[in-house]
């Protein structure tokens, strides 16, 4: 299992990056944060509020919920497929969350050359390590990469674990997994530009909005 502390994680190939880097600039917003910290919920609701902010459909071998849609949730593939896609160099970033041939996660560079020609701000639901690695490319990217990032978190350990299991969307092995990786998460919360506990939803809906007002 890739380690956290392996930051950015595996990136696409050289001859797409550059493809992106140096094309017109790309405005966006990243929301990471360990499970049940409500970051997905977050995202949702301010997609809503701004209309100008588009999802980044993520690519997952995970196993689709019984509410989820392939290509609006996830792109759901097959671990060969995905293999596959990671050795063209399809991937912006990519990364084994879990150990086991369900547990990789990626964000696809067509995904975000379709939302930036669309004249989108993208908006990034991922995991801490993909934001790791999504901040890299900002980062490198001579400003072509506009990126404000926040990391949502919740009060406590305690209460993100409640959250993850209230869901029973997964095995509990799985749910356990997730909370077993809360604690070294929770060390990047000062890589991001923003750090939101999230206690109260409505608090914290009013603080994101601010930011993204000023932002956008």
């Amino acid at each position: 299992m890739t380690h956290l502390a392996e930051v950015p994680s595996i990136i696409g190939s050289d001859s797409i990056n550059r493809s992106l880097s140096i094309s017109q600039r790309t405005k966006g917003t990243l929301f990471c944060g360990p499970s049940g910290s409500g970051k997905t919920t977050i995202v949702q609701l301010m997609m809503k509020k701004f209309p100008e902010l588009a999802f980044s459909v993520s690519a997952t071998t995970r196993d689709k919920r019984q509410d989820e849609i392939h290509g609006k949730h996830y792109y759901f593939l097959t671990p060969e497929d995905f293999q596959e896609k990671s050795l063209k160099g399809e991937f912006l970033e990519w990364e084994q969350v879990y150990e086991s041939p369900k547990g990789f996660y990626g964000t696809l560079v067509s995904e975000v050359i379709r939302l930036r020609d669309n004249k989108s701000v993208i908006i990034f639901d991922v995991d801490v390590k993909g934001a790791m690695a999504l901040k890299t490319y900002a980062d490198e990217w001579d400003n072509r990469f506009d990126l404000a990032t926040f990391f949502i978190q919740a009060p406590s350990i305690d209460i993100a674990r409640e959250r993850i299991y209230k869901r029973q969307s997964e095995k509990a092995e799985t749910l356990e997994m997730r909370v077993n990786r809360i604690p070294e998460e929770l060390t990047y919360a000062d890589h991001f530009d923003h750090k939101i506990i999230n206690d109260d939803l409505e608090e914290t809906l009013f603080k994101v909005s601010q930011i993204l007002h000023t932002f956008l």
